[in-house]
């Protein structure tokens, strides 16, 4: 699927844009499929902030560089921030610095997103990485989440499920996925299909790579 969807992908992608790229296993499996262009005056942004777990990897930086390398882009920005903080307060304040606002504007208005979903599970790298505990998961769970867009957590219809969960998350956020040209996300996992539900619904998706059997499932759920 991912051999198949990197040149798809690629299709879209136009020189000058501002590309946003989120981060997580199968967008680094998918930028290792991509065919060698040149896009010298587009640029590569990060979307969503930094996990800081070993344990929790989530490729960041080497999907921003591997991106850049097979796009021949020399313009690369980072989110130097983590993912989540401990309250909106502190969103704040990292949002008065200079260089993450400058940042933060250029995420928000990107051409082109490769976003991320997750799914509501111990397995969700916010859970792994400490960010949230198992019982706050299933609290979203709760309060009707069906999983989460650049660790932005949405329900059935794609909208924001918990203010106060949201505003302590630095990432794109949801307008920017839907005022982007063409937000681009492979799925390889039918646990994640209740969440692309939403995205869909929502539009924050818009070019969608699928296998058979998780189109299968996503059609007899949607």
């Amino acid at each position: 699927t991912l051999s198949k969807a990197a040149p798809y992908f690629q299709s879209f992608l136009r020189d000058r844009d501002k590309i946003g790229v989120a981060w997580g296993y199968t967008l680094l499996k998918m930028v290792e499929e991509f065919e060698n262009i040149s896009l010298s005056s587009a640029s590569i942004h990060q979307i969503t902030g930094n996990l800081d777990n070993a344990d929790a990897n989530n490729f960041a930086n080497e999907i921003v560089r591997r991106f850049a390398n097979k796009l021949e882009i020399s313009t690369l920005k980072t989110l130097p921030c983590p993912v989540m903080v401990e309250n909106s307060i502190i969103v704040d304040l990292l949002l008065h610095d200079s260089k993450i606002s400058k940042v933060m504007e250029q995420v928000n208005t990107i051409d082109i997103a490769f976003p991320n979903i997750g799914t509501l599970s111990s397995h969700n790298c916010l859970c792994l990485s400490g960010y949230m505990s198992i019982a706050q998961i299933q609290e979203m769970q709760k309060k009707g989440a069906v999983g989460g867009i650049c660790s932005r957590f949405i329900d059935k219809n794609g909208n924001i499920v918990d203010s106060s969960y949201d505003s302590r998350t630095i990432s794109i956020n949801l307008e920017a996925l839907k005022n982007a040209r063409h937000s681009l996300l492979c799925v390889t996992n039918e646990e994640k299909i209740p969440a692309l539900i939403g995205c869909l619904r929502a539009g924050l998706v818009n070019v969608l790579a699928l296998d058979i059997l998780t189109a299968e499932k996503l059609l007899n759920m949607a």
